[in-house]
């Protein structure tokens, strides 16, 4: 599975646009002394990287409901 949904294309603001379950976790970085929240998959899905891997995958999620 994914770790994190930096550089997917399918990555909105707090929610994923193929409808993928998502959460952010909070990590303290000492080397900038400050706290960054990352989004993080909750279910296995495909992080499309390109707006055409995006497109092909937003096709497949719909033909399936």
């Amino acid at each position: 599975m994914k770790k994190t949904c930096n550089g997917c294309r399918a990555s909105y603001g707090d929610f994923c646009l193929l409808g993928y379950e998502t959460h952010f976790v909070s990590k303290f970085l000492e080397l900038f002394n400050a706290w960054v929240s990352i989004k993080t998959p909750l279910e296995q899905c495909p992080k499309p990287k390109t707006y055409s891997e995006y497109s092909l995958q937003a096709k497949l999620k719909s033909k399936e409901r």
